[in-house]
């Protein structure tokens, strides 16, 4: 919860679109909301997930506050 807000109830959701498939994932467990991706992409979305999820986790404290993010390194 930040600020009382269940931040999954908001969508902490990284998009990917991708040619013909994308997919919308919670960045706290790396579930899959809506859409799909190939399984390899999908394995390579939820280990950048998994490295980076201290760095989603604050940007996304920052946004609900309405303050400027920071960028954080893509998928490659």
């Amino acid at each position: 919860m930040v600020n009382g807000i269940r931040l999954d109830t908001i969508g902490q959701v990284l998009g990917s679109e991708k040619k013909l498939m994308d997919a919308s994932i919670a960045f706290e467990d790396g579930a899959v909301l809506q859409g799909g991706l190939p399984v390899a992409k999908m394995k390579l979305v939820q280990a950048w997930i998994e490295i980076h999820r201290e760095d989603l986790l604050a940007n996304w404290k920052l946004a609900v506050a309405g303050e400027p993010v920071f960028k954080i390194e893509p998928l490659r």
